[in-house]
């Protein structure tokens, strides 16, 4: 069974999700900004789709670590990334990838990116 690869990106403007399950992308979200969603949203959809698909997702966070990150729940204050049963997060600083720039709700050409130089 192929791992299952979260990668999150969260803006003002919105909470970028893309799943993948070894080559192929099997998820695609976007979301309302973390300031505008329920506090556990995104824990319990991380949780929900772990338990759907029956194995742990590995996630990347893709924030800055100097500004607020804990918003999704899914690091805390000082941007160590949580590690649950249901998933595991990696907090990766955008520092590497500055040459890329998320665009609008609908653009995931920046994450897509991110998220094949992160993952082997």
């Amino acid at each position: 069974m192929e791992p299952l690869q979260m990668s999150v990106s969260a803006s003002p403007v919105a909470t970028l999700l893309m799943l993948h399950r070894g080559p192929h992308e099997v998820l695609r979200a976007a979301l309302p900004p973390p300031e505008r969603m329920h506090p556990g949203a995104c824990t319990s959809l991380l949780e929900a789709l772990a338990c759907w698909f029956q194995q742990p997702l590995s996630v990347a966070l893709f924030v800055d670590v100097q500004a607020e990150c804990s918003g999704l729940g899914l690091c805390n204050n000082y941007g160590v990334g949580a590690d649950t049963l249901h998933y595991n997060v990696r907090v990766v600083e955008p520092g590497g990838h500055r040459g890329i720039r998320l665009g609008g709700v609908a653009d995931f050409s920046g994450l897509r990116k991110m998220a094949r130089r992160s993952w082997p």
